[in-house]
């Protein structure tokens, strides 16, 4: 924004064709920043299944803000001089980054996104229709266990607040002592008790030593609920898996 402002001022200050020639390749460059930028930002922001729609919103406003400021440009060249409208449009936008710049510097002061975890996080049917930035918040707050071969991950019967994710080895899921299913990289479990707000339906047993991704129940429903097919996903899963069970 600073880059698209501040050649608009050296411009109406000195008005000389190569110093202008030179602002007006910088207020390119700078433009060019600020679209890569609004793209970039929406797809991290925005659910896919809405984002084309979402950019048809921007598309139009941007339409609007030139025809509108393309007449408040003019107003301002007739009433104060073509130097003064240019000094006006420039100062508009450095003016207004520094006076947001604490808030547009909290923005940046987040932590790093582990590639991994958000890349296996990505990949699953719960939350692929999530926007990144959602998944980049879980993939952040998300703890890692490591559980040895044998161990009890999970008991049936007992208070369900945490999803899981397996992240490497193998768990056996168990109902009434007996195995159901073996899962393993890339699988997860423990939706249930969390969709349905019911104790666990099932043991779950380390079959070899695993890593695991564990989300916390409000992470876990704040993110699904924050888009219906995330949450048709959830609930679709939690219903196959308790009807094997009960058949079982």
């Amino acid at each position: 924004m600073l880059l698209v402002g501040a050649p608009l001022v050296v411009v109406a200050a000195v008005p000389r064709v190569p110093g202008a020639l030179v602002s007006f390749a910088v207020l390119g460059l700078g433009f060019g920043l600020v679209e890569v930028a609004l793209l970039t930002l929406t797809q991290r922001l925005v659910a896919s299944d809405v984002l084309a729609r979402v950019y048809g919103v921007q598309e139009t406003l941007g339409v609007i803000a030139t025809a509108v400021g393309s007449i408040g440009a003019a107003v301002l060249v007739e009433l104060f001089g073509v130097r003064w409208a240019l000094l006006g449009a420039g100062v508009v936008l450095p003016a207004f980054v520094i006076a947001l710049r604490r808030q547009i510097g909290a923005l940046g002061a987040r932590a790093q996104v582990p590639e991994q975890v958000f890349e296996l996080l990505r990949g699953l049917d719960l939350f692929a229709p999530l926007p990144m930035a959602t998944v980049e918040t879980l993939a952040v707050r998300c703890r890692q266990e490591r559980v040895e071969s044998g161990a009890e991950i999970i008991r049936e019967g007992d208070c369900g607040d945490t999803f899981f994710v397996i992240e490497d080895g193998d768990i056996d899921v168990l109902k009434h002592g007996l195995v159901q299913r073996t899962e393993g990289t890339g699988e997860y479990f423990g939706e249930i008790a969390l969709m349905r707000d019911s104790p666990r339906t099932a043991t779950v047993l380390a079959k070899t030593d695993v890593q695991l991704l564990a989300i916390d129940r409000v992470e876990f429903m704040a993110a699904i609920g924050s888009h219906p097919r995330s949450r048709h996903h959830a609930e679709r899963s939690a219903s196959e898996r308790f009807s094997a069970q009960a058949a079982d």
